[in-house]
Order: structure tokens, then sequence, then C-alpha cells
């Protein structure tokens, strides 16, 4: 449910999901629905009653489902990829600056930086 409920929500689908804290997919799911924003609350059930009702409703309803589809572009921050690259960015450089000051702490070492490699990515 990772990937696939990522993808619906990236297509501007809605993700109807069963919020269950028992079952991991479930609870992805709904994770997925929260940080979609506003724009898909309407997607987490917690019965199966509700999740039928849920369903049926966006299912029949092409009013509602572009509702969802524009208030889900508009205010969800799981698109926003340059915010997140800039929180990305200051992660890496606030773990770079520990280890400096780590390894100068463990060598006895101040006023200047400790030889050290930094690798990114992979394959």
């Amino acid at each position: 449910s990772h990937t696939t409920g990522f993808e619906a929500l990236a297509a501007g689908l809605p993700v109807i999901t069963l919020g269950s804290a028992r079952v991991v997919a479930s609870r992805v799911g709904a994770s997925l629905n929260t940080v979609a924003g506003d724009g898909l609350a309407v997607g987490t059930a917690y019965t199966h009653k509700e999740y039928e009702d849920v369903a049926v409703r966006v299912g029949a309803n092409p009013r509602l489902r572009a509702a969802l589809r524009r208030r889900l572009f508009a205010n969800a921050p799981l698109f926003a990829t340059g915010a997140w690259v800039g929180c990305w960015d200051r992660a890496l450089h606030a773990l770079y600056e520990q280890r400096v000051a780590l390894a100068q702490r463990e060598q006895g070492v101040s006023g200047r930086l400790v030889p050290m490699h930094v690798v990114v990515g992979g394959g």
C-alpha cells in the first residue's frame, strides 16, 4: 500500500482505506490520507459499513471526486518536493556537523575539520 497509495494520490485518485491499527497496510493508507491533508479526509473509514458508504459516495459523485482532486493538489504537503528537498538538505548538513564535532571530541582536535568521507546514494 505504500507505493500504490502514493501513486494513486499523485494521480489525483481518492484513496479509501479501512483504518485499523492491527494491519500495516491500513495504517499506511490512513497515514497517506492524513499527509495528503484536508484534501482527502473522506478517505479513511473505521468500519466496513463506513468504508462501503464512502466508496459508494465517492464513486457515484463525479463532482465530489473533482473537488477532492482539486483540494488534494492545492493543500497536500505530500507533493511539496521543493520543501522536502530543503528539509533533506538541512538534515544532511546537520548530520555532517554532528559527525565532525564527534570526531573532533574523540581525537581531541579543535579548530579544524577532521578528514572524513560522506557517501550519498548507491548503486
